[in-house]
């Protein structure tokens, strides 16, 4: 959509958390609006400035927000104004009959998994109160649309800043790689993990070089255990440094223990994170990666202990794996970059806009501790008597107080020495890719 065809379109995400799933559904969703010239921000669901912000906009995308009376209140501020609502999500967990598809949730505390079952119905309750669905993946969107909701897709995509990145990484990265690495994005994967755990082992030990570099939230699995000298732990790492973590790897593999619904509504976001660095990637045939990957081409499909020893040994040869990584680059540039899918997320929501009835709001920053910043610079001006007042002043800290929970968790994990136990316990059980 060329620049100001989606005349009346203004758009704003509302989110309850700076998360990974922030990064690449509100801030790129916000940054591919602003770049095809449309109006674009992001709240927190506890920013006191949202509610009087909302007549700016026509669409009102709640993004992962489980009902409350904060949600409640949105729905019912932005239909006042005029917009029209679209509840967004990037897993398969909006409706109740998805939960025996969550095959990790055994592995977790009771509280954890009472959590899960609340957390299912009032993702549904917000679900049901919103105009549209948009999702990641074309999975999200068939129940969405079971359930009766117009529904669209619109994929994950690598960001410039990603890109860049990997330009520089890519003249630096040493020739000589032998490292498998599994990253893991919430305490989730452990069975996903597993289910490779003997295959990954035999590879291991063929060649005393190899490495294995376990990132994030993961447990070494026990067959994994006889080489456990081959593994390296790398705690949960912020996504700036994460490619850089990458790029010091040979191959890159994105197991997963149980193929379902659940499961096909996951993206590809981990052949394109390796891809551009011009890593291969090993990946279990789910939707996402059979739809991204052209086997043997720009990538690896496995499904049993032998055909993932085989692919794995293919992906770690010099010469194939370099020529499977250099493709994967090729694949991701065309198909799953910002530039790939120019206009299209415009295109898209165009047609639900309702109505704006405030001025057209300035853009605003994405990065949660500068919005926190300004948001307690606000509240000092306001109350008059400093920071200590600032901090007194009504609904003052709960959106900043967010993003920073986020952040010291973030710093707790790459700062520590523990590895992943540590990590574990640093985060909740959220879902993440």
């Amino acid at each position: 959509m060329p620049d100001g065809a989606a005349v009346g379109l203004r758009v704003c995400w509302v989110t309850d958390d700076w998360d990974a799933s922030y990064r690449y559904r509100c801030r790129h969703g916000v940054q591919q609006l602003r770049a095809a010239g449309v109006p674009a921000n992001v709240y927190h669901l506890h920013d006191p400035a949202l509610r009087a912000a909302l007549p700016a906009y026509s669409v009102v995308v709640l993004f992962r927000l489980r009902w409350s009376d904060a949600v409640a209140a949105v729905v019912d501020a932005a239909r006042a104004a005029g917009a029209r609502l679209v509840f967004e999500i990037d897993d398969l967990i909006f409706d109740p009959s998805v939960e025996p598809l969550l095959h990790f949730l055994v592995d977790l505390p009771p509280a954890a998994r009472r959590e899960y079952h609340e957390r299912f119905g009032r993702l549904r309750r917000t679900f049901d109160a919103c105009d549209a669905f948009l999702g990641t993946t074309p999975a999200l969107a068939r129940l969405a649309a079971a359930l009766g909701k117009p529904a669209h897709v619109h994929p994950n995509l690598l960001p410039p800043e990603y890109e860049a990145t990997a330009r520089r990484l890519l003249r630096l990265r040493p020739r000589h790689r032998t490292a498998i690495t599994y990253g893991a994005g919430s305490n989730t994967h452990d069975r996903d993990l597993e289910a490779i755990g003997p295959a990954l082992a035999e590879v291991l030990a063929r060649r005393p070089e190899r490495r294995l570099h376990l990132g994030g939230f993961v447990e070494l699995p026990p067959a994994l255990r006889p080489v456990a000298a081959q593994v390296v732990r790398i705690p949960y790492q912020d996504w700036r440094v994460y490619p850089w973590t990458l790029a010091r790897c040979a191959l890159a593999v994105a197991p997963v223990a149980v193929r379902n619904a659940f499961t096909d509504g996951k993206s590809a976001l981990k052949f394109f994170e390796a891809g551009i660095l011009g890593l291969p990637i090993v990946a279990s045939p789910v939707e996402a990666f059979r739809d991204a990957i052209t086997p043997a081409v720009d990538g690896f499909l496995a499904e049993g202990h032998d055909a993932w020893v085989d692919a794995l040994e293919r992906g770690l040869d010099p010469v194939e794996g370099d020529a499977v990584g250099r493709r994967a680059r090729a694949t991701v540039l065309h198909h799953h970059t910002f530039a790939a899918h120019a206009g299209r997320l415009a295109a898209l929501l165009a047609p639900r806009a309702g109505r704006a009835t405030g001025p057209e709001p300035p853009p605003l920053s994405l990065e949660p501790e500068e919005r926190a910043r300004a948001g307690r610079r606000r509240r000092t001006r306001r109350s008059g008597h400093g920071g200590r007042g600032a901090s007194c002043a009504p609904g003052a800290g709960r959106a900043a107080g967010a993003a920073g929970r986020g952040r010291r968790r973030a710093g707790r994990v790459r700062g520590g020495r523990g590895g992943a136990r540590d990590a574990r316990r640093a985060r909740p059980a959220v879902l993440r890719d």
